[in-house]
């Protein structure tokens, strides 16, 4: 059986990159991440086995004996993410969420409104991508279409809010495969570098930042214009409003309570909170800070704890009241940990590259050899890493393992060639890791969007790429000037934020003036877009129908 300890790393020099390298190439031609992934590491494997002077079989024997070392290791991560699929669905099948969809669309009449809805929404379901793009866009979808708000602008507000928030919140998903990282990097408190890593963290705030100001100013370019023009065009031909036809699903059965949904997440929150004081010793040691203690936690046991005792509290909050039967909840939880399946198989995959190149290979040292060799300035470390991984996200379509091969390698080179880099530049990763998750037509978030937004995965993409290339062109000088600046928060912020302020508001002078067709893109005449607008009025209102009707689609 081999481990880890039992192996001596080798020195790989140039081919330590090759790993990565394969599975980022794969990923392009295959469009698949785990199975390039797992060529990536048995590439990795064959090197060693090859420079060791070892049998090659010996290759897949390590290959599987990392991936059970790495899954052990991890197990806790593992515990919070199946646990967190069963909250999840809990939260979903109680009609929380439908409850608040239906309060919304009774409520909101305008566009804007709509816009504000989808934001705020996913503000509050922070605890899981997934989780958001799924519950956000089936709830708020019906009052897209009642106030005449394209599928692709509330698909790309909801992609915008679900992924970034995750990395400014503490008691996420995210924040513990982060915080897992960096531990595993051999940095000692990784939830409280996370916490740190949150100021420098540009792209992730100034994305939600833009997303208000093209709201507020009511402005849309490139390909989303010609969509919300459609959309107008669409919603002008329709004669039923949505509220009309808001009824209960039947006399004898109960509706889902709003607080069904908000109840759920207070109580994750605060357990997080109360956990993380216990595991940071704040009720053993009296000399210790509330901050202090909380710093010192163990995220993932925290969180792991926090999402089964909120879980134990959903029992005794939905099964008294005759929202769900007890069979029903176990058989929701069941189905939450077959929900976060593909999610855990992804990380132990990147945890399993992650030991391949900084254990086996050394490719962190290699990297950091490089950049000390070629002389590159210290100041462009965040910006470097921003840009490469960025452009590995965008291949793979996935942060998560960006975040399990990037954070150890960024750790080792920082702490060779300049620690006071080390914060900012994991924030870079971060940045980076989830514009490109957002912007590939690999992600699974982008999938999981179109797939309940109705609309198609490439009307999603070339929408939304010029908003996001917008904001990590802006992002990216930021960190150029927080690496000139000896990191000066301040600096980075203002010239990010004055960037942004300065082109929404010349946008919003010039959008008047702007030429747009009204020809509809689907339809090559006038009379066959009468009659596609016909036939997408029947279909609204069908759709409509049968969301207030059916289960399945909330």
């Amino acid at each position: 059986m081999w481990t880890l300890a039992s192996m001596e790393p080798v020195d790989a020099g140039f081919l330590s990159v090759l790993p990565p390298l394969v599975a980022l190439v794969l990923a392009f031609i295959t469009k698949e991440v785990i199975t390039s992934i797992l060529s990536g590491v048995f590439v990795g494997t064959i090197i060693y086995t090859v420079m060791k002077r070892l049998p090659i079989y010996n290759a897949i024997s390590i290959v599987i004996s990392l991936l059970v070392e790495k899954m052990s290791e991890e197990m806790e991560m593992v515990i919070f993410i199946t646990l967190l699929g069963g909250l999840i669905i809990i939260m979903k099948n109680s009609g929380g969420a439908r409850a608040y969809g239906i309060w919304a669309i009774q409520r909101v009449k305008t566009r804007i409104g709509t816009e504000f809805s989808a934001m705020f929404m996913s503000f509050i379901f922070f605890v899981d991508d997934y989780f958001n793009c799924l519950t956000t866009s089936t709830v708020l979808k019906p009052l897209a279409r009642s106030n005449a708000v394209s599928m692709e602008k509330l698909a790309f507000i909801i992609h915008a809010i679900a992924n970034n928030i995750c990395l400014l919140v503490p008691f996420s998903s995210w924040a513990a495969a982060i915080a897992s990282n960096i531990k595993d990097a051999g940095i000692s408190g990784g939830l409280s570098v996370f916490i740190r890593c949150i100021p420098y963290n540009f792209y992730p705030v100034l994305i939600i930042f833009f997303v208000f100001l093209l709201i507020v100013f009511n402005v849309d370019y490139g390909s989303m214009r010609h969509y919300e023009e459609l959309c107008k065009l669409r919603n002008g031909n329709r004669i039923h409003r949505i509220d009309s036809i808001i009824t209960p699903r039947s006399e004898d059965e109960k509706e889902g309570s709003v607080w069904d949904l908000i109840v759920p997440i207070l109580l994750l929150i605060g357990f997080t909170f109360l956990f993380m004081l216990c595991t940071g010793g704040y009720f053993t040691n009296p000399k210790l800070s509330i901050l202090e203690a909380f710093m010192e936690g163990d995220a993932v046991l925290s969180l792991s704890m926090a999402t089964l005792s909120t879980l134990l509290c959903c029992v005794l909050l939905l099964v008294p009241r005759k929202q769900m039967t007890f069979n029903g909840f176990v058989e929701s939880v069941k189905e939450g940990a077959q929900y976060m399946a593909p999610t855990i198989i992804i990380l132990a995959v990147a945890w399993t590259m992650s030991g391949v190149t900084n254990e086996l290979l050394g490719t962190g040292e290699y990297l950091g050899m490089l950049i000390t060799k070629f002389k590159i300035p210290v100041a462009l470390l965040p910006t470097v890493f921003f840009l490469l991984v960025a452009v590995t996200a965008f291949a793979l379509g996935n942060a998560w393992c960006c975040f399990g091969i990037f954070i150890p390698i960024a750790s080792k080179i920082c702490m060779i060639t300049a620690p006071n880099s080390l914060i900012p530049t994991l924030a870079a990763v971060m940045g980076g890791a989830v514009f490109g998750d957002q912007a590939s037509l690999l992600s699974e978030t982008t999938i999981l969007l179109v797939s309940t937004m109705e609309c198609t995965t490439q009307s999603h993409f070339k929408t939304q790429l010029p908003y996001l290339l917008t904001v990590f062109v802006v992002s990216l000088v930021s960190y150029v000037v927080c690496g000139f600046t000896q990191n000066n928060l301040l600096a980075s912020w203002v010239v990010g934020l004055a960037m942004m302020l300065i082109g929404m508001v010349a946008m919003y002078f010039v959008y008047p003036h702007l030429k747009t067709s009204q020809k509809d893109m689907y339809y090559d005449n006038e009379d066959e877009t009468k009659k596609g607008l016909r036939d997408d009025q029947a279909i609204d209102d069908d759709f409509l129908k049968s969301l207030m009707y059916n289960d399945s689609l909330i």
